[in-house]
């Protein structure tokens, strides 16, 4: 699955949009992001056809398909499976998502860092500013 930081729907923040069917959110998800059903597909890593039968309402998505869609393109989880709720998210849900997705992803490496930053109390924090704040520092007057 192709992920990016792409929130398309900050304007609708405070808007409830209630459609009954998961197939026309979907489409209302697409549409508002001005994608075709190929470019839509890309973004989420399945083909124009599977996008098209979803929106046709040809198949139902799997649950990590919802997920994707919802993550992709930072509209609310809950909205997007059951018409309930606000359409974007929030920033701090949008976080969440992103983390949720790192911990359940196949990358071994990326969910051991996030472990690791869990597990770090005050001093271990201020460190690593410390030294984030260094390597910052060095790659501004090195560039």
């Amino acid at each position: 699955m192709l992920l990016t930081n792409y929130a398309p729907f900050d304007i609708l923040q405070n808007e409830v949009i209630s459609l009954s069917e998961l197939h026309e959110r979907v489409r209302m998800v697409r549409e508002h992001s001005k994608l075709s059903l190929s470019k839509f597909g890309d973004r989420l890593g399945v083909s124009k056809s599977v996008i098209a039968n979803l929106e046709y309402n040809k198949v139902q998505p799997p649950e990590p398909m919802i997920r994707a869609i919802a993550f992709e393109f930072a509209v609310n989880y809950e909205w997007l499976k059951t018409g309930k709720g606000s359409m974007a998210v929030t920033a701090e849900e949008s976080d969440v998502a992103a983390l949720t997705n790192i911990m359940t992803g196949d990358d071994e490496f990326a969910k051991s860092l996030f472990r690791a930053f869990a597990r770090l109390g005050p001093n271990e924090w201020r460190m690593l500013r410390n030294f984030m704040e260094e390597v910052i520092l060095d790659t501004d007057t090195t560039e």
